[in-house]
Parts: C-alpha cells; sequence; structure tokens
C-alpha cells in the first residue's frame, strides 16, 4: 500500500469512527453490512450496544473468524445463530480451497 492510499484508509476510518460514535443504530447496521468497511470498525461495532448492529457484523463475510468467536457469546441468540452459520460457512469455504 502507498503511503497516500494508507493515509486516505486512515482518515476514512477516523471519519467512520466518528459516524458510529453518534449515528442512529441502522446507520451503523448499514455500515456493518459494507463489504468494505475495514476490520478496525468491525471490531468497534462487535461491541455496539444494538443487536441490530451485531447481527450485521456477524453477517458480514469479512467479519474476522476471531470477531465471529467473540459474537458467539453474544447475549442475543439470534446475533449468536448468525456468527455461528457464517463460522460454517467460512470452514466449508478454507475446506473446499485446501481440496484444490
Amino acid at each position: 500500500m502507498t503511503k497516500n492510499a494508507s493515509l486516505k484508509m486512515t482518515k476514512k476510518n477516523k471519519i467512520l469512527k466518528k459516524i458510529i460514535a453518534d449515528a442512529d443504530e441502522f446507520i451503523r447496521a448499514d455500515i456493518a453490512r459494507s463489504k468494505t468497511i475495514p476490520l478496525e470498525i468491525l471490531n468497534e461495532l462487535v461491541l455496539d450496544n444494538s443487536y441490530f448492529v451485531r447481527i450485521e457484523v456477524a453477517n458480514n463475510q469479512n467479519s474476522s473468524t476471531q470477531i465471529l468467536l467473540n459474537l458467539l457469546l453474544d447475549k442475543n441468540p439470534g446475533v449468536r445463530e448468525i456468527a455461528s452459520m457464517n463460522l460454517m460457512n467460512k470452514k466449508r469455504l478454507s475446506n473446499c480451497k485446501n481440496k484444490m
């Protein structure tokens, strides 16, 4: 990554952090749903008070295994279920790639 690209990413992350700190839960859920959201932001949204937001983090295919493992312990059963399904899908994809 070039220095310029790195600076743009840092600026984008700062803006996203401000938005998720103050935004409506549905806006935060839309951000969590994004396929281009940085892991740093997903790591913050995993702690969101709204289960709508945490469900979107659990459903995001870019959520790391660690994020999904953390969501398996969520107080909301829907979040736990979606995190579990996403983890199983990641495992299946990994197994398919290993067989190729």
